[in-house]
């Protein structure tokens, strides 16, 4: 069945709030915590890498989705 383009645009709308979120959550966390410890920018780069690596996941886990016709993926068993 094809997407209307109303549900379309949702997906990327989605994944933009997504993968801004995530960047955004790991670079004020890692930098919090470099402020804490005195480790810039060790902490900053590891939130915004670990942001970027979850939106990636995000994303492939919805287009296997989307090629599964909707289906979810189980994990490894």
């Amino acid at each position: 069945m094809k997407a209307r383009s109303g549900e379309r645009w949702t997906v990327f709308v989605n994944f933009g709030l997504t993968f801004t979120i995530a960047v955004l959550l790991g670079f004020f966390a890692g930098r919090w915590l470099d402020q804490r410890w005195h480790t810039m920018p060790l902490f900053t780069l590891v939130g915004v890498f670990w942001g970027l690596g979850g939106s990636f996941w995000y994303l492939v886990r919805k287009v296997r989705e989307s090629e599964n016709g909707g289906k979810k993926e189980k994990g490894p068993s």
